[in-house]
């Protein structure tokens, strides 16, 4: 039995969703500026009924973007939130489990957020992240 499933559940949204436009946004913006440098995909967890079946999907917890970084193969991670929203004791549990592993996770609430994560990572394997465009720079200046 996994932790995530001892963990109560976030209420549900109901409606047009900003978080996913936000993904979209973040996954479009890291295709450009990262495209030579690694592959990053949206990733959907838990499970969706089809018929009388359950499939599963990426375990719960699981960031909303994952992404492989070149030359090492480094696993990143996303967690997209909309400002002021906090990412849930499942998915801190998922974050640190796999930032033990190796790996990189982060949260992002916007494009230069996300963008941070992945430079950070980046330097964490000894590479040089490339410079952004001036619209998509940090506020430390990067």
């Amino acid at each position: 039995m996994t932790l995530c499933r001892l963990l109560p559940k976030p209420a549900r949204r109901k409606g047009p969703n900003p978080e996913s436009a936000l993904v979209t946004d973040i996954l479009e913006a890291l295709a450009l500026l990262y495209g030579a440098r690694g592959m990053f995909f949206k990733v959907n967890s838990g499970a969706i009924k089809i018929g009388t079946r359950f499939i599963r999907m990426a375990p719960p917890g699981t960031p909303d973007i994952l992404g492989v970084l070149a030359p090492w193969g480094m696993l990143v991670g996303i967690e997209v939130k909309l400002p002021g929203e906090k990412p849930t004791d499942c998915q801190i549990a998922w974050a640190e489990k796999v930032n033990g592993l190796g790996a990189h996770v982060a949260v992002a609430t916007s494009i230069p957020e996300a963008m941070d994560a992945i430079d950070h990572a980046l330097w964490k394997s000894g590479e040089t992240p490339p410079k952004r465009p001036v619209g998509l720079r940090s506020k430390g200046g990067r």
